[in-house]
């Protein structure tokens, strides 16, 4: 009985043993891969020529100042794209102006599907042409910025995109960021609401809160221009063991627009909160 218990003990140890050396082995690895970022992208979208065009735009601020969206701007400063980014004091707080004086949509054909078709060879050895039913099928694209040249195809306007990202020196607070992390400004009315993406059931849900904001927005352009905005900003937090980990909160705000505009135009906001895996 005695020998047996030993050996009990002994199997106990090392099992005791290979747990504590796997969990500093994780450990190790979790503080060596760790690292914290913000990112904060603008995207706009339009089908049409913009002139002496100026925004102001939700901007991540924390204790009254922004080092995401200064990041963003000096990011832009190196930039020779005609665009002029800078902070600004509005009587809505500080936010991210974007200015140009002429801005052009880059225009693109959308990628199209190659048919099979039968090849003739002539007598000196160069491509025939298809057969008549063999034609070209165009993918079919958003509504958002198609337009249609003077062949009857379909285009599209490519987007314009801002992207910044800022690493963090500490750990961000991804579950509770309200009060404790930036976040964009102006946000007004605060409604709770629902994560409605599917997640684990041994896991709680994401925090998701709806808000009202605003954008100011001034350009000339024609009757039928259609542009849209996108404000995303995150807050991040990643690390490896054996695969990638991670947890965030995110915000987006959106803003569509017709014809020419001059004002401030009030918009909605999404902040979700505590996504992702926690140790």
């Amino acid at each position: 009985m005695g020998k047996l218990m030993k050996i009990s003990v002994a199997v106990l140890f090392f099992i005791f043993l290979g747990a504590a050396l796997l969990h500093y082995h994780t450990d190790q690895l979790y503080h060596q891969n760790f690292k914290s970022i913000y990112e904060y992208d603008i995207t706009l979208d339009t089908n049409s020529e913009l002139k002496n065009v100026t925004f102001y735009l939700p901007l991540p601020v924390y204790e009254n100042k922004s080092a995401s969206g200064n990041e963003l701007v000096s990011r832009y400063l190196q930039e020779e794209d005609g665009w002029n980014l800078s902070l600004v004091d509005t009587e809505n707080g500080k936010m991210l102006a974007l200015r140009a004086d002429r801005f052009v949509p880059e225009i693109r054909s959308p990628p199209v599907a190659i048919s099979d078709t039968s090849e003739e060879i002539n007598g000196t050895g160069s491509v025939g042409n298809p057969e008549p039913d063999d034609e070209i099928q165009e993918e079919e694209m958003p509504e958002t910025g198609n337009q249609v040249n003077s062949s009857g195809n379909i285009q599209f306007a490519m987007p314009l995109e801002f992207r910044g990202e800022l690493a963090s020196d500490s750990e961000i607070n991804t579950k509770f960021p309200l009060g404790n992390e930036p976040l964009l400004n102006p946000a007004y009315n605060l409604t709770l609401s629902t994560y409605d993406l599917p997640y684990s059931e041994n896991k709680e849900p994401p925090t998701v809160y709806n808000y009202d904001s605003l954008i100011y927005s001034d350009y000339e352009a024609s009757p039928e221009a259609q542009v849209s905005l996108i404000v995303h900003f995150s807050g991040r937090n990643e690390w490896w063991i054996y695969g990638w980990n991670w947890n965030q909160y995110y915000e987006y705000i959106y803003a569509d627009f017709s014809g020419p505009q001059q004002g401030w135009m009030p918009i909605k906001g999404k902040i979700t909160m505590g996504d992702g895996n926690y140790r």
